[in-house]
Order: C-alpha cells, then structure tokens, then sequence
C-alpha cells in the first residue's frame, strides 16, 4: 500500500512538473538486443498516461541507467505541452527481461512546460492539453492490472530531478510566449525505520527565487510531518528583474513592482484535509510597491504570523508599515471547523498619509489630488465562503456585519468624487481658486452589511473642507454603486466672497439645501433638493 502510495504522489509531480510519461511513440531504434527495455518502459506509461510522448533515441547502458533523448509529450488535440532534452531513467537493480523493473530515479534536462491558455464562453481560464493526464481508472483498480505494470512493482522512486527545466506561458491570443528557463528541483525521499520517508525538496531560479521543503512524509496517514518550509523572493534588484521572461520585465516596469518576500512554515501538514493541520506560518516582506493606474501602494514592511490548529486559525501578528504610518489587525481569527467557516476581524491604522498613495507627486508649489493624515478602526465578521463574493461586488448577504470609523486631519479632499461632485454643484468652486492650506478633514462613521458600506445617521458623514461644509447619511455598495443623501453649503469664510449669493446660501445651509448623490463610485450624478424637499 505504502508502494502504491508514493508511486501515486510521483506520478502526480511528474504531471506537475510535464513529464510524468505518456503513451510513448518510439521514432527510432527498434531492432537491437536492449528493445525490450525500452518497450518495458512504453508499457508502464502507456498503462497510466494519456498524452502522447515521442522520442528521437533512447540508449541502455547495460546496468541501471535508461536515456530517451528529444522527448516531446504531446495532448490528444495536437498541443506540444512538454519537450526535454532528455529523461534519464535509473532503476533500482539492474533490469532482467521478464523481471522486475522498479524505478528510482528519473532526471529530466533542458525540458520545458508549455502552458497555453483557454477561455471558456463564461470566462473560465484554462490550458490546452493538461486534462486529461492520467488513466484514472487504472490508478484507483489496480487489481485487474497485470502485475510487471502496478504501481507497487514498478516505482520505487527516491530522487526526482529538473535541471534546466523551463516554463512557456502562451495567452493564445497570437501575442508572443513569455518563457522562463533555469529552473531547477531537486528532490530526495529517503526511507525510515517507521515507515515514513524523509523528503528534501530544492526549487529554485537563480536571482529570483528559492524554495526548500524538510519533513517526513507518512504514506498511511497522508501527513507531511516535521514541515519545514522556507520560500524567497526578491524582486528589488535591477539584476533581479533582468532574469525574468521580458513580458514580464514589462509589466514590473508598468506597474512598478519590487520587493522582497521571506517566508517560513514549520509544523505537521495533513495532506488529506489541509485545515485539519498543525501549523505555525511566518512571513516578512519589505521595500514592497505597486502602481496601478494614477496610484501608487508603497510598503515600507509587512510582517505576518499565524498558528492554525485544531482548524483554528489565529493570527497573533498581522502588521503593515505603509505611507509613513502603520495599520495592524489586531484581531484575526476563522474557525475552519463551522460551516461557512466564519472569519473575525478586527484592526487600527494611525498617521496613514494618503498622499503618498498617489503615484506621481505634484511640482513644486502646486498641490496634489489629494491629502491628509488618516486613522482608522474597526471590525468585521464574514464567513470565508462568502468572501470571494464579497470582493466581486455579488455578495447579498446577512452573514457579513462589522462597523468602522476613518479620521482625516491636514487633509484636501476638494479633487475627490463624489465631493468634488456636490462642490461643483454649489458653483463655488471658482470663488475659491487658489486656496492653498491643506485643513480639510473629515469623520466617518460606517456599517457593514452584505451590500457594502452604510452611513447610518445624519452625522456619519461629516466632511470639512475648505470651500464647504458637507454632512449625511446613506450608502456606498461593493458593486460601486451609491446612494447619498448630503447636507451642506459654503464654509462661512467663502459666504463674503460670493456677496449677496453667499448670504442667501447661508440662510439655508445649515440642514435646508440637500445635494442626493446617485450613480457609481466612477460617475456619481448630483441633484439639489431645495429647502430638503425630495430624495
């Protein structure tokens, strides 16, 4: 069973990894005296495995080591998903014709993945060729296989190998395959007095990342105990970001990424049901940064810790450096046991500068978008299942509640939508041209639900700045859409500079002149309610 086992695990890294064999078209060299090995190893593969692999050559050295060179694996609708230099096969005694035939080793040089990518007609993403890869009726009944062809007779592996091994990603639409090369893996299970297998796993590309993986795998109980995990990255350096596939140089260039992740896991893995696992996680990133569009996300340092037993998840240490302030979770917790898996949350953000949010900084003497020192707290409680919904605006749902409140200090909000929108709709904004202080502010007071954000009382909005005064109630949803009732008009300092006007306005400012705010967060429409008559 443990044979079974373990032969299975390797079959699927071989999947994995795009060579795990195939059915297995001989070009050439029928005809001498070492055939039957190479037929041996044709009718191993072709009893598991649905592509197509073809081959240039293959040599037996007379002992223990099989080559196939030019190897190319190829799916049932023509797409080449795999090409190696060669696969170096090494048994674990030297093969007998009509013997045992065990495999211990495999070696894979100069191959390459290719991942060419589908699009479903309701979006779904996949790639051509990867489905199927294994005979899964074979694998699940092995007792009607003859027995030179089950697993349990004919692997015994104990080192797989990827030198120079290469990754082709094609979007399928004509555009040229990002590819990276010199990848390397290396990986060694050594047998143990208890049954277990001690596994020493290496996976790496020089300059940008590295991956090792210590433990003990226990086939009977599908655990991966003793884990011991460490994965690096960096993409800070200008060397760094050299090595990648030049697509991607672009695209980090785009969006202006770097940083600098260190990462550990240490406990005992439960293949079989992950959340069931015992384990401690440690991550650290730092000089991080991306750029999207107008914005920009600097983070000085994240720092994150968590345990997770008993299908407890807690995470003790959640904390992000970020524009000149810090934001900490200082509650984090799911119970992975419940149905829906319920997910608690609670966290502070002090002396956030928004303004550096902004990707490209205003010239000398002229001022930015916007600005202002921010805090925040809050909390929320969502079930994991529902979070995905939450994110794409789709989530309609009770199970999601919380409540937070956001503080804005040396602020300008003038250029934002929504206020810039209602400011624009007061026809002031020209009386005030120049103004340069940065004194804005605002308080905010919010709840969550299942629709998005709500501003429950007329005072849960209140918004300050220099050319007026704003204050409401009403919504802002996940799917962008909004609903504001707003309360307000020219802060008293303007009212001279519109003359008679402001006087007018002044009269009926304070609760008299509502400005309804409707639309998306992208193109807010704003109508004025004289005198509060409508809505």
């Amino acid at each position: 069973m443990k044979k079974l086992a373990i032969a299975l695990v390797i079959l699927i890294v071989l999947g994995v990894i795009g060579v795990g064999g195939g059915y297995l078209v001989i070009k050439s060299g029928f005809g001498g005296a070492d055939d039957w090995v190479v037929r041996r190893v044709v009718r191993i593969a072709e009893t598991y495995i649905e592509p197509k692999i073809e081959f240039d050559d293959f040599a037996w050295d007379g002992s223990r080591t099989i080559t196939l060179d030019g190897v190319t694996l190829t799916s049932q609708d023509g797409t080449e998903v795999v090409t190696a230099g060669s696969m170096v096969i090494v048994t674990e005694r030297v093969p007998v014709n009509g013997g045992a035939f065990i495999i211990e080793a495999i070696t894979l040089k100069d191959s390459t993945l290719r991942l060419v990518q589908t699009t479903d007609p309701d979006g779904t993403i996949g790639f051509k060729g990867l489905v199927p890869f294994v005979k899964k009726a074979n694998i699940e009944n092995q007792e009607k296989l003859d027995k030179d062809v089950k697993l349990s007779e004919t692997f015994q592996i104990r080192s797989i190998k990827l030198e120079n091994g290469g990754l082709e990603y094609d979007l399928g639409d004509g555009s040229q395959p990002m590819i990276l090369t010199e990848i390397t893996l290396d990986v060694n299970l050594t047998p143990e007095d208890n049954g277990a297998y001690a596994i020493d796993v290496d996976l790496s590309r020089d300059k940008i990342f590295d991956m090792v993986i210590r433990g003990e795998l226990n086939l009977d109980t599908l655990a991966l105990n003793k884990t011991h995990l460490t994965f690096n990255a960096d993409l800070s350096s200008d060397e760094a970001k050299s090595a990648v596939p030049p697509q991607i140089q672009k695209l980090l260039r785009e969006y202006e990424v770097r940083g600098q992740l260190v990462s550990t896991i240490s406990g005992d893995l439960l293949l079989s049901d992950p959340a069931a696992s015992t384990m401690n996680v440690d991550v650290r990133l730092t000089d991080g940064h991306l750029a999207i569009g107008e914005y920009g996300f600097p983070l000085a340092g994240l720092r994150l810790k968590a345990n997770l037993a008993g299908k407890q998840l807690d995470v003790p240490a959640f904390d992000v450096s970020a524009v000149g302030g810090l934001f900490s979770f200082t509650t984090f917790t799911a119970d992975l046991s419940a149905e829906g898996m319920p997910f608690n949350a609670a966290w502070t953000g002090s002396d956030l500068d928004i303004q550096q949010f902004l990707r490209y900084q205003p010239e000398e003497g002229k001022k930015p978008k916007f600005a202002g020192i921010l805090a925040t707290k809050g909390n929320v409680r969502i079930e994991l299942a529902d979070l995905a919904a939450a994110m794409e605006g789709t989530l309609d749902s009770e199970r999601l509640t919380g409540s937070g409140t956001l503080t804005l200090r040396k602020g300008r909000l003038v250029s934002i939508p929504i206020i810039s929108d209602v400011v624009d709709a007061m026809d002031i904004v020209a009386a005030v041209t120049g103004t340069q202080t940065m004194k804005d502010k605002a308080d905010i007071e919010f709840n969550i639900d299942g629709k998005g954000l709500e501003f429950p009382n007329k005072k849960s909005l209140d918004i300050s700045t220099q050319v007026a005064s704003l204050y409401g109630t009403g919504r802002i949803n996940f799917d962008q859409t909004l609903r504001l009732s707003l309360n307000g008009g020219p802060m008293e300092k303007i009212h001279g500079q519109l003359g008679g006007v402001g006087d007018i306005i002044g009269m009926v400012t304070d609760g008299f002149v509502k400005y309804v705010v409707k639309g998306t967060m992208s193109d807010p429409k704003v109508s004025i309610k004289p005198l509060g008559i409508g809505g």
